[in-house]
């Protein structure tokens, strides 16, 4: 039986220049619901919250299956 391996990579992100008029959220209100998408594409996907710091930035570790490598990269620069 083949082992899968993960891969675990931390990601820091932070609200577009760009500001959306109007929207309650802020940016690691706006990054966790981006990444919980994500998540959600692909089973072997999770996530793990390392710093919520709401108004400026969400620093998030994303772990997903290695051979799915360029699938989990083009979903998360699509979100």
């Amino acid at each position: 039986m083949e082992r899968r391996r993960s891969i675990s990579q931390s990601y820091r992100c932070t609200r577009d220049a760009k500001e959306r008029l109007g929207t309650p959220a802020n940016p690691a209100t706006d990054a966790l619901s981006a990444i919980s998408v994500w998540r959600a594409l692909d089973a072997d996907r999770s996530i793990r919250v390392l710093v919520d710091e709401g108004e400026d930035y969400l620093l998030a570790e994303l772990t997903f299956v290695s051979g799915h490598f360029d699938d989990a990269m083009n979903d998360l620069v699509e979100l």
